[in-house]
């Protein structure tokens, strides 16, 4: 809860993120729900959510593909279903970064504030960060590249009915209480581009539905040699961002 006891929802959805799960579920620690949609996870990502006394668990099932026709409608609808209150709208490698922000959400419910504009940075690093148990990772990694891509709509009050355009980076249309801050508050930290190796790793598992085929969504995320440029442009354009 905010000091003015206003509740803090996390929404994700996630397939084998073991390594940035635990990190994730620091950096959070200040919501008091976080609910996470599970795409059949091989990995410990499930043992790890299922200990966690703020999570719940659900079910998702793409058959193997991604498939952002079923991701956006999630990301456009579940939150409406939470309850009063503020929502965080992220995947799992997207990290919202206030110094204060629970005091940041209570200042903005003052002012009738709905819709929260976010920053957006790719985050890099040449290593896989080790999980000590204890540290935050925007203490181990702070640096990264601005990416205006990335400053999503993603930060919200329940009556603010956003609906996103495939691939979550734009609004399609927003409805009901619409008030807009007037500055970009918070740093949308993605946490995509932990080392070279593993955005290549992760290219190479990812196998393209029908949809994002038909309506070329996310296609680059399939190819190893595009996620090695991207990895590289983000590691020459890096800056001091915490």
């Amino acid at each position: 809860m905010t000091p003015n006891g206003s509740k803090v929802t996390v929404l994700t959805w996630l397939k084998n993120e073991e390594h940035i799960i635990p990190f994730f579920l620091r950096h959070y620690a200040f919501a008091d729900e976080i609910i996470v949609w599970d795409n059949g996870s091989t990995d410990s990502s499930r043992e790890i959510l299922e200990r966690h006394p703020k999570v719940t668990v659900h079910n998702w099932d793409t058959g193997g593909e991604l498939r952002d026709d079923q991701l956006i409608e999630m990301k456009n609808f579940e939150y409406r279903k939470t309850g009063p209150g503020w929502k965080i709208i992220v995947d799992i490698d997207e990290f919202i970064w206030h110094p204060d922000i629970l005091n940041l959400f209570d200042l903005s419910d003052q002012k009738g504030i709905t819709l929260l504009q976010t920053e957006g940075f790719d985050m890099v690093s040449r290593n896989v960060p080790t999980d000590d148990g204890h540290t935050l990772l925007t203490d181990i990694i702070q640096e990264g590249r601005p990416n205006p891509m990335y400053s999503k709509c993603c930060v919200l009050r329940e009556d603010c009915l956003l609906e996103l355009n495939c691939g979550g980076h734009s609004p399609k249309s927003v409805a009901g209480r619409v008030v807009v801050s007037d500055n970009k508050y918070l740093k949308l930290l993605h946490y995509r581009y932990l080392s070279l190796e593993l955005v290549m790793e992760k290219a190479r598992r990812i196998n393209m539905s029908d949809f994002n085929r038909k309506y070329q969504v996310a296609l680059s995320q399939s190819s190893p040699e595009e996620m090695r440029k991207r990895w590289e442009e983000a590691w020459k354009g890096k800056i001091q961002v915490l």
